[in-house]
């Protein structure tokens, strides 16, 4: 149970990390608050999940 868990935490994360970019430059999303609607508990949470994606983007080209 622990694993699926985990797993599920995972593909949250993925899918954060590549759907926010998209939403924020393509729909014009903005503001000081915008991280509220993705579910993050705070600005620092966001900022950390958008450079650990763009880190493991970068290894993998």
């Amino acid at each position: 149970m622990n694993r699926l868990i985990q797993q599920l935490q995972q593909l949250i994360a993925v899918n954060r990390q590549h759907w926010l970019p998209e939403l924020t430059i393509r729909y014009g999303l903005k503001g000081a608050d915008t991280w509220r609607l993705y579910g993050y508990d705070s600005y620092q949470a966001y900022q950390q999940d958008l450079v650990e994606g763009m880190k493991k983007n970068s290894r993998k080209q």
